[in-house]
């Protein structure tokens, strides 16, 4: 397809299968980045521009498509540009080469069920080289395709607690005689997505479900340490869910209806506070039979086709376990060896939030006693989003202009960042890049993020992190000599030494 299809479908998201992604990512290896080296961006958009004559993506952009492994969609032009540039075809052509594959494949599969499969060969153009259906390549993704790829990771090594709530999720979910759309909803830092991310993952490995779909509708905005929703202009709409539940199902948005029937797929929304939910749900639950549905959300809605699923704080028994391990993975005497009625409070403090305690114990990490943190807590005002507060703000006046920096980088991505990412662009030595992460995993507020290059971490933020970095909250939080002091005492470890 040309032009005029190109100008068309220019600003439209399309999806990437697997094996495509993987051929991009191999190919860009291969011509941009030789012998393992550091990746000659630069010398790739030189390329476009002069070969493409389009806009050329941004870095961001690009590594989102070639380097993260849950990351299945972009914009056309885009994904045109890059099958032109680096496989010598267009989008639609290699769309087509798949479906063909798909059909010759799906003849033989009548002939020949138990035998191994003859590999179609098919060309792109007169000068690309032989594609064949192999792991890299092309084939029938209804029969072969990877499944549960769109579930994120969890972020917490364990969920504590969580295991009759996980039971009671999974027992409902399945049960024909419940409706077919549940929503976890509770306190924000509760655990909602973890939990819900938890269950996917458990409904494949039981094969409750053949597939799981998850959209993540966008974050929340935290402005003065309480949560607003004054854009709903930018809520996800039901086109635009219902686009990306085509995209990962890679069929056209009219098949989704009939493939929903097909199928027992479980489809997660995240975040669906920040989504227009009344009309989803709406739609959504027309589609569902078998197929079932799963939202996270603050808040209470119930339609009567919508059941609710609290997901309450954690009893004080498994907030002791979680600091308790918490202490031992971070070699924290001072919290190992707290008294019942420290961790009681810390308990009561954090409201029995596991983002809470994990913010927390960052906190004590750094000082290296209690009694600080447990006075400046109870004179602090207990709603649950203020306490954020008061964990992030003196967190980001302690953390050095290194950490900020990167703080402020990851922030202002929609994606991951790399640590290469973070050495090429801002020139951080070895050691100060290490010093950095290290600080901001202390005080958990990077999260660390696999990559298809194992010597090349990413690195990402929690949403409500995120969210204060990126809504400029922090540059409202300059320290005051109160806070400086504070800083002094806590450095030269006077606290201790009292």
């Amino acid at each position: 397809m040309t032009g005029a299809s190109e100008i068309k479908r220019g600003n439209s998201n399309v999806y990437l299968s697997g094996s495509l992604k993987q051929k991009l990512h191999d190919e860009f290896k291969k011509r941009y980045k030789p012998n393992g080296n550091r990746a000659l961006i630069q010398d790739f958009l030189s390329a476009w521009r002069k070969q493409l004559d389009t806009p050329e993506p941004s870095r961001q952009a690009l590594r989102a498509i070639l380097e993260s492994e849950s990351r299945h969609t972009c914009e056309y032009r885009i994904a045109n540009g890059l099958c032109q540039l680096l496989l010598n075809c267009s989008y639609d052509e290699w769309i087509d080469l798949y479906q063909q594959v798909q059909d010759t494949t799906d003849r033989e599969l009548v002939v020949t069920q138990n035998c191994s499969l003859a590999t179609p060969v098919v060309g792109c153009s007169s000068s690309q080289p032989e594609l064949k259906t192999s792991a890299a390549t092309p084939q029938n993704e209804n029969s072969k395709r990877q499944i549960g790829v769109f579930i994120p990771n969890t972020r917490c090594r364990s969920v504590w607690g969580r295991d009759n709530l996980i039971e009671e999720i999974l027992q409902r979910i399945c049960d024909p005689n419940e409706v077919s759309i549940l929503s976890l909803t509770g306190s924000p830092g509760y655990g909602k997505s973890e939990a819900a991310s938890f269950v996917a993952k458990e409904a494949l490995k039981r094969n409750l479900f053949s597939d799981v779909l998850w959209v993540t509708a966008r974050q929340s905005e935290l402005v003065d340490g309480y949560i607003s929703f004054e854009k709903p202009f930018k809520s996800l709409s039901w086109q635009q869910f219902i686009k990306e539940i085509a995209y990962q199902l890679a069929c056209p948005v009219e098949q989704v209806h009939q493939r929903l029937r097909e199928e027992k797929l479980l489809l997660v929304l995240d975040n669906a506070e920040t989504a227009q939910i009344e009309n989803i749900v709406g739609n959504l639950v027309k589609m569902l039979n078998p197929s079932r549905a799963l939202l996270t959300s603050r808040l209470r809605i119930k339609p009567p086709y919508l059941g609710l699923i609290e997901v309450p704080r954690l009893e004080e028994k498994w907030s002791h376990i979680l600091l308790a391990d918490e202490a031992k993975y971070n070699n924290l005497a001072i919290l190992s060896q707290a008294s019942d009625e420290q961790l009681h409070q810390l308990h009561e403090f954090s409201c029995g939030a596991p983002l809470a305690l994990h913010f927390l114990v960052g906190r004590i990490f750094h000082v290296r006693t209690l009694e600080p943190v447990l006075s400046e807590l109870s004179a602090t005002s207990r709603p649950l989003e203020t306490f954020y507060r008061f964990c992030l703000e003196p967190t980001w006046q302690r953390i050095g202009v290194p950490a900020q920096t990167i703080l402020r980088y990851i922030a202002g991505s929609d994606v991951s960042v790399s640590r290469a990412d973070l050495s090429r662009d801002w020139k951080f030595l070895e050691e100060d890049l290490d010093i950095a992460i290290a600080e901001l995993r202390r005080w958990y507020l990077i999260e660390d993020l696999q990559d298809l290059e194992i010597h090349n971490p990413r690195y990402n933020l929690h949403p409500w992190v995120k969210s204060c970095v990126r809504g400029g909250l922090v540059e409202k939080w300059q320290p005051s000599l109160r806070n400086l002091k504070e800083v002094v005492l806590q450095n030269f470890d006077i606290y201790g030494n009292r």
